[in-house]
């Protein structure tokens, strides 16, 4: 079994979603190209989560319209992984197939994530870090034109979460398929993303190309020149940056 799909674009128009009185996100249009990488980035309450949610068809309590790929993958900020099923179950939960299929179709995308020696262990056995590999290997099985990630990275230490963004990245080079990153670290976002949208005050407030080399050099004056210009936009003053 091949993992490697073709890539989906995902386009926006006029989404709106409320919460009751609260307009979180009023009538925006977005256009995300297949195969790129986007970070949305924005403060506590800015929608970002909610949007992904909407896109994802978690969420359809909004007007508007959003088109997308039908082959989507979603990744949450936990594993999300049944602790009475071995990890090799968890990874193929749900989907059709002969045991002896779903087992080696489950090596094989855990192989992807490096984790092809834990197949018949018991999810509490693992990291945090090798938890959220098992979810992106679940992601994978799935064969996603599309893959959504809800801050995946949040819960990790600081160095099980560079080498977790080194994985997404080298699965996005191989794979291609179309990734939506939330995340509230504007490094994370400028490591990993071709592209950063910036939500609040309802809406995209700034939409800014990575035009930088991969893999990213963090000591490089244009990283922290696009690193000053997001934070500035998401409200930190100069003296905190």
């Amino acid at each position: 079994m091949s993992l490697t799909q073709t890539a989906a674009p995902v386009h926006l128009r006029g989404y709106t979603k409320t919460f009751g009185d609260n307009v979180v996100l009023q009538d925006v249009d977005l256009s995300i190209e297949a195969g790129s990488f986007v970070a949305l980035v924005g403060k506590s309450g800015s929608g970002k989560s909610t949007l992904l949610r909407s896109i994802a068809g978690i969420d359809r309590d909004y007007t508007g319209t959003i088109d997308r790929s039908e082959k989507v993958a979603f990744g949450f900020q936990d594993a999300r992984l049944l602790p009475w099923s071995k990890v090799w179950h968890n990874v193929v939960l749900g989907q059709p197939g002969s045991t002896a299929e779903l087992r080696a179709a489950a090596k094989e995308a855990l192989a992807e994530v490096g984790l092809e020696g834990k197949a018949d262990v018991w999810p509490s056995t693992l990291s945090g870090g090798q938890q959220q590999r098992v979810s992106l290997a679940r992601a994978l099985h799935r064969q996603p034109e599309l893959l959504l990630l809800d801050e995946p990275f949040g819960a990790l230490d600081a160095l099980t979460r560079l080498h977790a963004q080194a994985l997404v990245h080298d699965l996005w080079v191989r794979h291609r398929f179309t990734v939506v990153l939330v995340t509230h670290d504007v490094e994370e976002a400028i490591t990993l993303a071709d592209r950063i949208v910036v939500l609040s005050s309802g809406g995209v407030s700034l939409d800014v190309p990575v035009d930088l080399a991969r893999p990213r050099d963090r000591r490089l004056s244009r990283f922290e020149d696009l690193r000053e210009r997001v934070l500035l936009q998401l409200g930190v003053s100069r003296n905190e940056i």
